[in-house]
């Protein structure tokens, strides 16, 4: 019999690892106060009917999305945000001149990992070649700054690690 394990949301880490355009993958950004994180996959599936029956005959999916979003408040290093706005790790600075700009995007790999409430297992998902969109940034009157970031990715992998001995 397998015991069921809960995962407390307040005991997940992410990190990334942050590519540049035109560039190798950089070392990994451990990102430190994180919440309401959300992965999601999210396809499009097309249904095919045949003549002389009302019955479905085959399903397809195709156009598979990975959706990640999630709020941060602190971060460990300052650097990873600037390649969201400029792909090349310039910054966020807009120039007027036209230097470092590019169409090109940085890429992330997120890693959450969260632990079970007893503390034997981790459940980690990463989801790599992840672009964000935007860079929106939230500041409100008696709370904390923070960021919202959404934004979609390749592949996704899910690692259950076993249980401390």
């Amino acid at each position: 019999m397998v015991d069921a394990l809960g995962y407390f949301g307040n005991n997940g880490v992410i990190s990334l690892v942050v590519t540049p355009y035109g560039g190798s993958a950089q070392s990994s950004e451990e990102i430190a106060a994180v919440q309401n994180i959300k992965i999601s996959m999210d396809s499009e599936i097309n249904e095919m009917y045949g003549m002389g029956t009302t019955a479905r005959i085959a399903a397809a999916k195709h156009g598979v999305i990975i959706n990640v979003s999630f709020e941060y408040l602190k971060v460990k290093s300052p650097d990873f945000y600037k390649y969201i706005i400029d792909a090349t790790g310039g910054g966020l600075e807009y120039k007027e001149d036209g230097t470092g700009d590019t169409t090109g995007l940085a890429s992330f790999e997120i890693t959450a990992a969260f632990t079970s409430e007893d503390g034997t297992n981790t459940k980690t998902l990463t989801v790599s070649d992840v672009v964000f969109k935007s860079f929106p940034l939230e500041a409100s009157v008696g709370d904390w700054v923070k960021v919202n970031l959404e934004g979609t990715g390749s592949a996704i992998k899910e690692v259950n690690a076993a249980p401390a001995a």
